[in-house]
């Protein structure tokens, strides 16, 4: 396959499979509303509630890659997090391996932590790792509310026949309340009758950072943070032709290489590019963490128009956002020549994430509201 996939083969296939997508997708959105329009569906099970609005403390479960650097802090500045990464355990196990491997170890570690009373259980794994035994592990060692953490239902929520084994619609009656990250895939919980709540991505505020204050920070004008794939060689290929230049960062690009620390690179940038597709080659947009990653930190991004973006910041003051090639190009050609500019939306951008978009915030509101 990655012989044969290349170039404008890859480009071709890779557009067929995301029209593919997005006519099973939009379908299933609007089976949902007529669901919840034709008949009002029976009520969801009675919540399992934490009881206090705050927690003893917390077994948080995951295929841990980004959250013990961005999300786990957060949640620690609240109570104690007990975490479990299965990272390095199925990292190197084959597709059909993973799965089998994660018992063993999720059971092993019930049994160490036996003595831990939590107030809740997080489970935010990939629905190709979930399983019934999974859910009786920890149903039996743990009385308190389950929660499931999904920020990836545009793609894994229904089986599209195009990914494998991503249903996660057929897991969340597993859990006591599930988070999604998307409002436009709420109705698929409501049109099941299962227990959801909207809490968007989030940002760590880091304690060595503070609010950009100059434009003599600024050393690249446009860059681009993430491995190289198909659809974002394409844009940046796109921009080159147009006699646009993007430094590129992460691994496949050429002259890059692995950044560790993803805050320089943003913070350096008159212009932070982003992405926004959730599937290649395809115009249907997703909120990512990139989404409040980026502004988070103090910097000047822009990203492809999203409309649930408009909810959480304000567009042309605290983020710039493109719809095509044309509109990307036209706002680079303004802001190239006024990084003051720049700088007041890395500002305001960053007053905004303080305020509102801290993970340890959406997690309060997120526990008051369970209690």
């Amino acid at each position: 396959m990655r012989f044969l996939l290349r170039g404008p083969v890859q480009r071709w296939w890779l557009a067929r499979k995301g029209q593919a997508f997005s006519e099973q997708y939009t379908r299933s959105l609007l089976e949902a509303s007529r669901i919840l329009m034709d008949k009002k569906p029976a009520p969801a099970p009675p919540l399992r509630r934490m009881g206090a609005p705050v927690p003893s403390s917390i077994v948080f479960i995951a295929d841990i890659t980004w959250e013990d650097y961005y999300l786990i802090p957060e949640l620690e500045k609240i109570c104690p997090v007990h975490s479990l990464n299965l990272h390095p355990h199925i990292k190197d196990a084959s597709f059909a391996e993973q799965r089998r491997q994660i018992v063993p170890v999720l059971r092993d570690y019930v049994d160490r932590i036996k003595n831990v009373d939590p107030s809740l259980v997080f489970l935010y794994l990939k629905p190709q790792f979930l399983s019934e035994e999974i859910f009786q592990i920890i149903r039996r060692q743990f009385s308190c509310p389950l929660v499931g953490l999904s920020l990836d239902d545009q793609t894994h929520f229904i089986d599209y026949h195009l990914f494998a084994e991503q249903n996660y619609g057929h897991w969340a009656r597993f859990f006591d309340i599930n988070l999604t990250n998307g409002h436009k895939t709420l109705d698929w919980y409501y049109s099941r009758q299962l227990p959801v709540y909207y809490m968007p991505q989030g940002v760590r505020r880091f304690d060595n950072l503070d609010i950009p204050k100059s434009i003599d920070e600024f050393r690249h004008e446009m860059t681009f943070l993430g491995a190289m794939k198909a659809e974002r060689k394409q844009l940046i290929d796109d921009l080159a032709a147009r006699g646009v230049s993007v430094t590129c960062f992460g691994s496949g690009w050429p002259n890059s290489r692995w950044v560790d620390d993803a805050n320089s690179v943003f913070r350096s940038s008159m212009i932070n590019l982003g992405m926004g597709t959730s599937v290649p080659m395809s115009r249907l947009t997703c909120t990512k963490g990139r989404d409040f990653e980026c502004p988070g930190v103090g910097s000047c991004y822009l990203t492809q128009f999203n409309w649930e973006l408009v909810q959480h910041y304000e567009l042309g003051k605290e983020i710039l956002c493109y719809s095509s090639l044309e509109e990307l190009v036209e706002i680079y050609s303004y802001y190239r020549s006024r990084p003051g500019e720049c700088l007041k939306i890395a500002q305001a951008a960053w007053r905004r994430s303080i305020a509102c978009h801290t993970w340890e915030k959406r997690f309060r509101n997120f526990f008051a509201w369970l209690a």
